[in-house]
């Protein structure tokens, strides 16, 4: 719109009015410096309305107040707007002076579009009374800081894109390392929960999915017997197993502690079967002796489809229960709809030739401890104490008060 235009005019008279409104509430309410802003609009809308002698005079009112209670930019703006009123009124050497008290307080610490605009002004000033080079060299100044603005500004654009592409950079980071577990490289229980999720609608499309639980054969006496260092090279060991029987396209987790998770898409029971049987046999005869002397690891896995089940959660917990029966069954082992797999065991094979030690430095076994005779002595008593207690027959002799008396050659001392 035409800066002389009647509709902006009449604009402008009308926030004539609101200006004073403002100045007046804010006086009123003891808030001073809104009130000089304002009352220092109110004389700039004066101008642009053509009221420049008004204007003038108002400004000329408010310089004293800004200068006293410290606004130094309102200061500034103050000269610059009585420059352009003189400016109007063909005043030109009271311009040129009024522009130049502007100029002065915009350099200590004004913004530099307020700068370039007065220097702007001053060079039409020296312009309208025939001082060419004065004009020419206040405008070199305000191109001059135009260039250095726009440089500021470029540098600034890049060094916010660059922080911006590191913010994505640590997101992205962030981000792997939220689904990743640090020790094997594998998704984690996050990223398959969220690798589910995105998959439901595959799945319910009628896309197969078929999951492989399984899980480290007295990895706890790896861990006792080798050290926990071993045991870690096993777990890293397993995971590259576990992603050389995978596709892109599948998922391999650390379930959890000893426990790994293959997530297949796209493949039938059969050939989720073939490649959990695959896996179980890559891991059992793996060159396990070049990570420790005498070590033999060996897993159970547990297969579950989905389309034996209502939703994930199911899934998974199918592919647990088939676990645990492998586990149960004798171990190294797949399970899949109630029907096995078998490999060599720590007890015995399907050939029936005896299989190796799952772990050399284990060489008891417990078994000798828990059927020795104590033990047999023991229990064999406590059964009889029971037997009289469900009879009503008075149990409490001296050698039932305490399970010391259980086991030959300790008496039961009564003082």
């Amino acid at each position: 719109m035409p800066p002389d235009a009647p509709e902006r005019r009449e604009g402008l008279v009308a926030h004539l009015t609101l200006w004073l409104r403002l100045a007046e509430d804010a006086a009123r309410l003891g808030q001073t410096r809104t009130e000089l802003m304002a009352l220092g609009n109110h004389a700039i809308t004066l101008h642009d309305c053509g009221r420049h002698r008004e204007g003038l005079q108002a400004l000329s009112t408010l310089l004293p107040r800004y200068r006293r209670h410290g606004m130094v930019p309102n200061e500034a703006i103050c000269w610059f707007e009585m420059g352009r009123a003189h400016a109007s009124l063909g005043e030109f050497d009271a311009a040129r002076a009024h522009y130049a008290e502007a100029i002065e307080r915009f350099d200590r610490g004004g913004q530099g579009t307020d700068l370039c605009e007065a220097l702007e002004e001053q060079a039409n000033v020296e312009e309208a009374m025939g001082n060419h080079r004065e004009a020419l060299a206040a405008l070199r100044r305000a191109r001059a800081i135009e260039a250095r603005t726009d440089r500021e500004a470029a540098h600034r654009s890049a060094s916010q894109r660059e922080l911006r592409i590191e913010l994505a950079r640590l997101s992205s980071q962030w981000h792997r390392q939220a689904s990743t577990d640090p020790l094997t490289g594998l998704a984690n229980r996050r990223a398959l929960d969220q690798w589910l999720r995105d998959g439901k609608d595959r799945v319910d499309r009628g896309e197969s999915l078929v999951v492989l639980l399984h899980d480290m054969d007295y990895f706890k006496s790896i861990n006792d017997g080798f050290g926990h260092g071993v045991g870690d090279a096993v777990l890293r060991h397993v995971a590259s197993l576990m992603q050389a029987n995978c596709r892109p396209c599948d998922l391999a987790v650390r379930y959890g502690g000893e426990e790994f998770l293959l997530a297949l898409v796209g493949v039938e029971r059969d050939e989720a079967i073939d490649v959990a049987e695959r896996l179980r046999s890559s891991i059992e005869h793996f060159d396990w002796p070049s990570v420790a002397a005498k070590l033999q690891v060996t897993v159970s896995i547990g297969v579950a489809t989905a389309d034996e089940v209502p939703d994930h959660a199911a899934l998974l917990a199918l592919a647990d229960r088939r676990l645990y029966a492998a586990k149960h069954g004798g171990r190294n082992r797949v399970i899949h709809d109630g029907r096995s797999s078998v490999g060599n065991t720590a007890t015995g094979a399907l050939d029936g030739t005896r299989a190796p030690a799952r772990c050399a430095p284990r060489v008891e076994s417990r078994s000798a401890w828990s059927a020795g005779p104590w033990r047999q002595a023991g229990r064999r008593r406590w059964a009889e104490a029971l037997t009289l207690r469900r009879k009503g027959v008075d149990a409490r002799r001296p050698d039932l008060r305490s399970r010391s008396a259980w086991y030959p050659g300790r008496q039961h001392r009564r003082h």
